[in-house]
């Protein structure tokens, strides 16, 4: 979902909105991200642009599942750590963090996890290239699906290499994720009745920061980019330079979107929220 682009303007969301019912996600690692969320009450006045569109449409795609095997971990690893990863049924669920050296000064060494729910041992390969890189993001949700529930967990993983999403099918009792650079900071539902997940995605490997909407359906998860969106919608002139796209969740209230062309002062921004498939212009 994410990717560079080289437009011609600026965009900086520094406040998201959702209708509906959500409420804030606790990490277990890097609190320091709440300094993202102060409290604001009234937002500063905006010179709206008429480039902004009333509606913008969120590109939902499916997103890439993996299924995951029991196994044991090689003679070569050598374990470091073990993590707590919430819990099933009032059972605990926790992450063996293993080591594994590089090889010859050609190869990096690799952390992979061994994931430890009553007698299963299902491993994660290459959640980061560091132990002390290593982040849980717990999220702890129940999904209805089809003759079954699915629990997300919750995300391990390292912000360098993006994190693993793990659910748990109940009814089969196998393992499944999906892969994404985002944190979650927001968990709930929106005008479409479907469960929401807002991720906060870094600036990482020649990507902007974005926010990014995980949504349960039913039967999958999909995301839509706001950075993307942005993208597809925005009508502005291509400047000479390569101007950054970013997005960053601020106060869990609105998206505000501005653009710096360097011509107006001050820069012309929107504000959006987010309702079903849609950000709309407040």
């Amino acid at each position: 979902m994410l990717h560079m682009r080289c437009t011609g303007y600026l965009i900086i969301a520094s406040i998201i909105a959702i209708t509906g019912c959500h409420q804030a996600i606790q990490t277990e690692v890097k609190q320091e991200r709440s300094t993202l969320s102060p409290e604001v009450t009234n937002p500063p006045p905006q010179t709206v642009s008429p480039d902004f569109p009333e509606k913008v449409q969120l590109g939902f795609q499916p997103v890439e599942w993996s299924q995951w095997r029991q196994d044991l971990p090689t003679d070569r690893w050598e374990k470091k750590k073990t993590l707590r990863f919430g819990e099933l049924a009032g059972t605990p669920v926790t992450v063996d963090l293993y080591l594994e050296p590089g090889g010859g000064g050609k190869l990096p060494e690799q952390i992979h996890g061994i994931l430890r729910f009553q007698k299963q041992s299902i491993i994660f390969y290459e959640l980061g290239f560091h132990l002390e890189d290593i982040e849980t993001h717990m999220i702890g949700m129940t999904l209805a699906a089809k003759d079954s529930k699915l629990m997300l967990l919750g995300g391990i993983g390292s912000p360098h290499t993006g994190f693993e999403y793990i659910t748990y099918d109940l009814r089969s009792q196998t393992w499944s994720s999906f892969h994404s650079f985002g944190v979650p900071l927001l968990t709930g539902s929106s005008g479409d009745d479907s469960s929401e997940i807002v991720l906060q995605s870094p600036a990482v490997h020649l990507t902007w920061e974005d926010v990014e909407i995980l949504r349960w359906t039913g039967d999958r998860f999909e995301l839509a980019s706001v950075n993307d969106a942005m993208d597809n919608s925005l009508q502005v002139k291509q400047a000479d330079t390569v101007r950054l796209s970013s997005v960053y969740l601020a106060d869990q209230k609105y998206i505000v979107i501005t653009l710096l062309d360097g011509e107006e002062t001050p820069a012309p921004s929107a504000r959006y929220v987010i309702h079903g498939n849609q950000l709309i212009r407040q």
